[in-house]
């Protein structure tokens, strides 16, 4: 073959070559276009489950402060739902839920007279107040299938004023009511029941009977 021949030969190889160059450099691409796309997505489902293993830190981390062991007594601690007032922008009461914890109680009993005990304390800052007449003790708290009896001292009567009462009343009765099984409540003053024609509850002459979150005299 002669010159011109190999010169021909040379120059119709090369477009094949090229095109096998092209062919690597997609393929090249193509792979790491799809392992960024799959590094990508393994970030996100990383990132998912960083987030949740915090969340899951949180929640480990309350339910330690719940169940931690109480040096002064040595039982373990629950929480108890209470409830608190705060003043609205319209000067309304409404009611706040607060956890208070508790030496953890071996009957529905006691954890009602812890419950309600934490209510008499009162609020401690976040802007609450309590609509308990200071000086209120609890006497006696006991539960008869789900309605709960509790009997307070003289000082509980001592409030008046619809809104301060309709806030007492709620206090009460929610933070009973958040103890199983109670649902409804009967209240007592110096073992006399009260909200009857013969003790009307304060000098508001307010009348009722069982109470309830559904049941309410205000």
């Amino acid at each position: 073959m002669n010159s011109q021949g190999k010169t021909a030969g040379r120059t119709q190889a090369r477009p094949g070559i090229r095109w096998r160059m092209l062919a690597g450099v997609l393929s090249v691409a193509a792979a790491a276009g799809m392992l960024a796309a799959g590094y990508a997505s393994t970030r996100r489902e990383l990132d998912r489950q960083s987030r949740r293993i915090e969340e899951l830190s949180r929640e480990v981390a309350e339910l330690r402060e719940r169940l931690t062991v109480t040096p002064q007594t040595g039982r373990q601690s629950s929480v108890a739902e209470v409830y608190f007032t705060r003043s609205t922008p319209r000067g309304e009461i409404e009611l706040v839920r607060v956890e208070r914890p508790i030496p953890a109680p071996s009957t529905p009993e006691e954890q009602l007279k812890l419950a309600i005990t934490a209510l008499l304390e009162g609020p401690s800052g976040q802007r609450l107040y309590t609509q308990v007449p200071e000086g209120t003790r609890l006497l006696g708290a006991r539960i008869e299938g789900d309605t709960a009896y509790l009997d307070f001292s003289r000082e509980f009567e001592q409030t008046a004023g619809t809104m301060r009462l309709a806030g007492l009343i709620r206090q009460v009765v929610y933070t009973a009511t958040g103890v199983p099984p109670v649902r409804r409540v009967v209240l007592l003053v110096e073992g006399e029941r009260v909200g009857t024609e013969q003790h009307p509850f304060t000098g508001d002459g307010l009348l009722f009977g069982e109470l309830s979150r559904e049941r309410l005299p205000l």
